[in-house]
């Protein structure tokens, strides 16, 4: 019953807006002769194309302004359905209203009395209007909380006209809101109920409604909607600013008032940041900058990600305002959580990243280290207990940027730097030293000794700048963070930054787990989520992030059910064994024989990969290479079962040389020799080193080549040959004392004939520095078929003419051009026991007539 008396009683007053009982509103005498206008339809459609024309110009003179005045008058009156001049719905064109209000809410703050006047009487006949045709549908084409912002502030100007005016067009507006709520015939909306009943109990006396600024604020709260309230707002904040005639104190109230219990919804979040940034520049009242410093905490607690993410575009820097405004939002402990979370996130973001087409630079980084930095200056007592909380996860994120930094190409440097004189930077910040700077804050404000000590004294700092040392900082400050006290709560944040794409916060990250691996006592399922961040980044594209990998990995060397769960890397590891690194070959070696004993199914064939790939690094230039290959090795033949061991004899006997030969090695890798060398006797079964004693390696070599002279001694000597052509001295020296061994062991004598000879040659090419002979392989071919040994075949007779024309041997003066004597050719004849029938008998005599001259 009571809602059907309130929309008829409504509707009556509608009646009355043009004409309020309150004998002080100038619409009284003055709307009357205002209204009285008529105009036919052809005069409308004119009038509606010059305000068209007028407010779509970029410039407007004084005559055409006062014209489109009058336009709106002649609109508003033949408009009007309560009017006697109407002429009908079709004229009626919301969009150009709405540009009108638009157009004349900026007069509102004129200085002129008399325009703020002419503003604020069209906007009450304009509203007037669009109370008579307002639908549902048609309603949402209008902003009212600007408009209802800008009235309020009208109505406590100085000038009593100018407060008269807004008091009636505000009037207007609320009536106008109260019919668009009957529109929508809630049924059962109690706070409609309640604004009907306060309108019934005032509608004689609606002039003392908007007297008192508080009360308007809380009447048109009530019936906005959260993009009004928001829009009321920024109107609010408006009047605040210096550079306006809109009165202070007023606007402080207005934003008090909306900010009371009940708070309203927070939206358009970015432009409400926005328009404080740029408005508190001209806002000196200290009141003033205290309110809106408490709405901006209001937003930054309801709506953090927004107002950061905002306030960072606004300013890359972080200038005066920004600062203050940072430091605002982190005055308070749970605002400051969330505050320093959207900046932690925004930190492990990647500033150049690939867009599909060029390469992109992104400033917001930049701009959150520089924010960040601002608020590590003047913390607030709360924000120093946050950042004391969030130390861990704030370090890694402050190490994310300085790596992204590090790992800069020269083409990255160059967007970076075009994109900061883009944005007007004019002197760009090294963005490494930047963020070391910030790392440096945090650590003063809250890391502990230890760390301070690592900054300054154990220099810190410098080992991150660089990209040869970056990884060594990042250990070392790595194993400070993670023996602190609940460091294990950073755990997970570390496995999702690893799940995200860019590898240098990868390179950052992965210090961290592996210092938690070495530290040891990890929760299951935490540590079966690291293992499988190991073997996906043991084959990532970045060489850092394989020998982070491996480094992880060798954690599990002790625990034999962990080496388990390792079992789908083993191909990748057996990969990096074969990469131009010499560190990641080493942690690849030490891995495989742990992961070879985990393997149930095909253990001997991969056991057979694995020493094949091993056996080439035996001879690599790297010391730790050869003992780390070696140490492999020798571990295989205690690894590999049945099925595999006669691959494996054929792989021992291989390795026999190399390992005979690196007896003159450095220490570690002679030991190293002589240990595998004995597993190498047990596993073939010869059982020689029973009856030698452990320092008489060469006799254990003299007995090996004994041993099996007979099965390989083609392959002994083929291997010997190679190693006299190996630039390390001691290598050569090792083969010479091989071959010799061989010479004695040999039943042949021609094997024993050519081996001599080729060491007199071996010992002419030291003596003489411009006579280098490459090929002892070939050489040693010729002679033996010079002197007929019979372990070679004849078709090797090819070479032997191919070495008699090599211009390495012709260069040897006389060698080829002396001509021997007749006895002397018979008489090696018959030393050698070359036959006749062999091809180039007279060149083999020759060349070891030649051979002969040599000391």
């Amino acid at each position: 019953m009571f809602w059907t008396q309130s929309l008829q009683e409504l509707s009556s007053w509608e009646g009355s807006v043009s004409s309020p009982k309150n004998a002080d509103s100038p619409s009284s005498d003055s709307s009357q002769t205002t209204f009285s206008l008529a105009a036919s339809e052809g005069d409308m459609r004119a009038v509606m194309r010059f305000m068209n024309h007028f407010l779509h110009k970029s410039h407007q003179e004084l005559p055409e302004k006062v014209k489109f005045l009058d336009c709106i008058d002649l609109i508003s009156a033949n408009l009007d359905s309560s009017k006697a001049g109407y002429i009908g719905q079709r004229h009626y064109n919301p969009t150009l209203i709405r540009e009108t209000l638009m157009f004349l809410l900026p007069e509102t703050g004129s200085p002129s009395v008399e325009e703020r006047i002419m503003a604020l009487s069209r906007i009450t006949k304009l509203v007037c209007c669009i109370t008579s045709h307002c639908t549902p549908k048609g309603m949402k084409d209008f902003k009212m909380g600007k408009l209802a912002g800008h009235l309020a502030l009208c109505s406590k100007d100085s000038s009593e006209s100018v407060c008269h005016w807004a008091a009636d067009a505000l009037h207007c507006l609320y009536t106008l809101i109260l019919h668009q709520k009957s529109l929508m015939k809630p049924e059962n909306d109690t706070e409609f109920m309640e604004l009907m009943q306060d309108w019934k109990e005032e509608k004689i006396f609606w002039l003392a409604w908007f007297s008192d600024i508080s009360t308007t604020t809380m009447k048109f709260k009530k019936c906005l909607h959260s993009e009004e309230q928001m829009d009321f707002l920024l109107a609010a904040i408006k009047g605040m600013r210096d550079d306006n005639l809109y009165h202070t104190k007023a606007a402080i109230l207005m934003l008090k008032a909306m900010l009371r219990d009940p708070q309203p919804v927070f939206i358009k979040v970015p432009k409400t940041t926005r328009f404080m940034y740029f408005s508190l520049e001209h806002i000196g009242d200290p009141q003033a900058r205290l309110e809106v410093f408490r709405f901006l905490l209001l937003l930054g607690k309801s709506r953090p990600q927004d107002v950061v993410k905002t306030l960072l575009a606004c300013s890359v820097q972080c200038d005066s305002t920004a600062s203050a405004m940072w430091n605002t939002l982190t005055c308070f402990s749970d605002t400051s959580q969330k505050v320093l979370a959207v900046v932690q996130s925004i930190l492990q973001e990647q500033p150049i990243y690939w867009d599909g087409h060029r390469v992109k630079a992104s400033l917001r980084p930049l701009a959150a280290n520089a924010a960040f930095y601002e608020i590590l200056r003047r913390p607030s007592p709360a924000c120093r207990e946050v950042l004391k909380e969030m130390f861990t996860t704030l370090s890694i994120a402050v190490l994310c940027q300085i790596s992204f930094a590090v790992y800069f190409t020269p083409e990255e440097t160059d967007v970076y730097t075009t994109a900061c004189i883009r944005q007007e930077i004019t002197t760009p910040p090294a963005p490494f030293r930047s963020a070391l700077k910030t790392f440096k804050g945090l650590i003063r404000r809250a890391g502990d000794e230890d760390l301070i000590l690592i900054m300054n004294k154990r220099r810190g700092s410098e080992l991150l700048l660089h990209r040869r040392t970056h990884l060594k900082g990042l250990s070392l400050f790595a194993r400070e963070i993670v023996r602190g006290e609940g460091s294990e709560r950073m755990l997970p944040y570390l496995l999702e930054i690893l799940e995200s794409e860019g590898y240098p916060k990868h390179i950052t990250v992965m210090p961290f787990l592996i210092e938690f691996l070495h530290k040891g006592a990890l929760a299951p399922a935490m540590e079966d989520s690291i293992i499988e961040q190991l073997c996906r980044q043991v084959k990532a594209s970045r060489l850092e992030l394989r020998s982070l990998a491996l480094d992880g990995m060798i954690c599990f060397l002790d625990h034999q059910e962990k080496m388990k769960k390792l079992k789908p890397a083993f191909p990748d590891i057996i990969a990096r064994v074969r990469e131009a690194d010499r560190d990641i070959n080493v942690k690849a070696l030490r891995l495989l024989p742990d992961l070879l004993k985990c393997q149930s199914r095909e253990v001997n064939s991969l056991t057979v990969e694995v020493a094949t790939s091993v056996m080439p690094l035996f001879d690599d230039a790297s010391n730790k290479v050869r003992l780390a290959a070696i140490s492999t090795f020798s571990h295989l033949f205690e690894i590999v079962q049945w099925g595999g061991k006669e691959q494996m004899k054929a792989l021992a006997l291989q390795s026999l040389v190399p390992l005979m030969v690196h007896l003159q090695d450095s220490v570690p890798v002679k030991k190293m020799c002589w240990i595998t060398l004995r597993r190498a006797d047990k596993f073939l079964k010869s059982f020689i080193q029973l009856s030698i004693r452990e320092n008489e390696t060469w006799n254990f070599c003299k007995s090996l080549v004994k041993r099996y002279r007979e099965q390989g001694e083609a392959i002994l000597l083929d291997q010997a040959f190679a190693y006299l052509e190996n630039p390390r001295t001691a290598l050569r020296d090792g083969a010479i004392r091989l071959l010799e061994i061989i010479a004695q062991e040999s039943k042949h004598q021609g094997t024993v004939n050519a081996i001599a000879t080729v060491l007199d040659l071996v010992k002419v090419e030291n003596k003489s520095s411009h006579l280098k002979m490459a090929g002892w392989g070939e050489r040693y071919l010729c002679l033996l078929l010079l002197f007929a040994c019979p372990t070679r075949p004849c078709s090797a007779m090819t070479c032997l003419h191919l070495s008699l024309d090599s211009p390495k041997l012709s260069s040897i003066p006389g060698l080829l051009r002396q001509k021997p004597a007749p006895s002397q050719s018979s008489s090696h004849h018959h030393r050698t026991g070359v036959s006749s029938a062999i091809p180039g008998e007279k060149s083999a005599i020759v060349l070891s007539k030649n051979f002969a001259q040599f000391p």
